[in-house]
């Protein structure tokens, strides 16, 4: 059953990432959930602004970190502000340890996954969090 009230938004610049995230989330979450992508922050920030006035709750955010112009972490303070219980799962190929654990702790973000990543792991991890919503 279709729940047309949440929402699983993925942010990512490269494109080749992003048809992959495309298809693999319209493989296992399309019939549950509404499926949104952006390739930047900025265009991530219309679309939650979008959901939030048609009355459709963001409840996960799948996002690379560095992206052109501002990385995820602008992203990630406006949807908390917006939506505190999102939770978040990065994704990256680049991204300091230091402070993906110093992110871990202070529960900006929920789980790191770094790129490439494996399909089973990605949909396991997001059904964890789904569950919990």
């Amino acid at each position: 059953m279709k729940r047309d009230n949440k929402a699983i938004l993925s942010v990512e610049d490269d494109q080749e990432a992003l048809n992959a995230l495309r298809m693999q989330l319209d493989r296992n979450f399309s019939d549950d959930y509404l499926l949104e992508f952006a390739q930047n922050v900025d265009e991530a920030i219309a679309v939650i602004d979008d959901l939030i006035a048609r009355e459709v709750n963001v409840i996960l955010l799948l996002s690379d970190w560095f992206m052109p112009g501002k990385n995820a972490d602008v992203l990630v303070n406006h949807i908390k502000s917006k939506n505190p219980n999102v939770r978040v799962i990065v994704l990256s190929g680049q991204l300091d340890i230091a402070k993906a654990g110093q992110m871990l702790e202070e529960r900006v973000i929920d789980r790191v996954i770094m790129k490439p990543w494996d399909e089973a792991e990605l949909v396991s991890q997001i059904k964890t969090f789904l569950v919990e919503q």
